[in-house]
């Protein structure tokens, strides 16, 4: 009789084990998903050789690392908030590198983009940034804005249409140069309308914006040097020997325009162009691109490679917000740009990029060569 009770019992154990054991998956199917879920965590590092070879200067040879790690949080569905830690020299605005060889010193990690983004569920495509945050504008190319330029303030997207085509309205004001309460702040507002058109082999994107500077003709530059925009002041007083400070010798309220067509011919193929013409500028207010682009890396063993030409007037855009790498960061120049990418693994990637310029548009110019050998890796 005891067999049997004992039987019984191990069997009733087992069975409620087992029991517990299939409803195990349908109670956490239940219950409700963890922080963790509503977070994507992703970065980059970036390990790069750059020779420099400008005429009238020695030849610089340096080695740099770019690194960043972010996370977006989507606390609601209509939420999004965003932040990125990256490595910079001083915080400069359009460049994450820090140069490698100060004594095997710390390097600098700064706030490269802190965000939140409102996307009301009532008005669908339309969403509200403010913050730090990445370049709300179509840009086929970084003629007027570095890659790497990260604005600060308000910015709006509303994007409508579907069936392969699609229209974009993006708007914002940003703050370029907060000053003392004497003096006005340096900001800028910026609109643009572009249009995209997909079909299975090919796309048409065209786009047209405004950026309109307030408030920097006859003010200070901004950081330490005018990267080729014309300026007034920088005069030594013969009395106190003291220098006076340069200014901005035009406004900029710059009209952008933007174009790129793309088509599958076995390998992807693109070609854009830009135009920039600041019409606050007395002079030299004109730019322009024209480039191409074939392949894309993605799988193992794929390749891509990237041309263009340039030409940027002294006040066509703001100097200290335009590529970084052309002429060595500003404008008054022109030149080619050479770009390979071989994707080495899933996550590791290869580059090679070629500068071959010319600082100044008149008969007295001066060559700038760059050289940029990358390998980058992704998480």
């Amino acid at each position: 009789m005891k067999k049997v009770l004992l039987a019984l019992a191990a069997s009733s154990l087992m069975a409620s084990y087992a029991g517990a054991q299939e409803a195990k998956p349908a109670a956490e199917a239940k219950a409700p998903s963890s922080w963790a879920d509503k977070l994507t965590l992703k970065g980059d590092l970036r390990y790069r050789y750059e020779m420099i070879d400008q005429e009238g200067k020695e030849e610089r040879n340096r080695e740099r690392i770019r690194a960043r790690f972010g996370v977006e949080a989507k606390p609601a569905d209509d939420l999004k908030v965003g932040l990125r830690l990256s490595t910079s020299e001083g915080g400069d605005p359009v460049s994450s590198n820090q140069t490698l060889g100060d004594g095997a010193s710390r390097k600098d990690v700064f706030f490269d983009l802190a965000y939140m983004t409102w996307m009301p569920a009532s008005v669908e495509g339309l969403g509200v940034t403010g913050g730090k945050m990445e370049n709300p504008f179509v840009t086929v190319g970084d003629l007027v804005f570095d890659g790497d330029l990260n604005p600060e303030g308000l910015a709006v997207g509303y994007t409508l249409g579907g069936d392969g085509l699609e229209f974009m309205l993006n708007g914002g004001q940003f703050w370029v140069e907060e000053r003392s309460a004497d003096e006005d702040d340096g900001t800028m507002l910026g609109g643009q309308v572009a249009a995209k058109l997909k079909a299975d082999d090919m796309h048409v994107l065209a786009g047209l914006g405004y950026y309109a500077f307030q408030n920097l003709e006859d003010y200070g530059i901004i950081g330490e040097k005018s990267f080729g925009n014309s300026t007034t002041g920088g005069e030594e007083d013969p009395v106190t020997g003291e220098t006076s400070p340069l200014l901005y010798a035009n406004g900029y309220e710059i009209l952008d325009a933007v174009a790129e067509v793309g088509l599958t011919l076995g390998l992807p193929v693109v070609a854009y162009g830009n135009l920039a013409i600041n019409q606050d500028a007395d002079e030299d207010d004109t730019g322009y691109m024209v480039g191409f682009r074939v392949g894309k890396t993605k799988n193992p063993g794929s390749v891509d490679f990237n041309y263009n030409y340039r030409e940027l007037e002294a006040n066509a855009v703001l100097g200290a917000w335009s590529d970084s790498d052309f002429l060595g960061g500003g404008t008054d120049g022109s030149g080619h740009k050479f770009s390979l990418g071989v994707q080495l693994t899933k996550a590791l990637k290869g580059n090679v990029t070629y500068f071959l310029n010319e600082k100044g548009l008149d008969d007295d110019t001066t060559d700038y060569d760059r050289l940029q050998v990358d390998v980058s890796a992704k998480f």
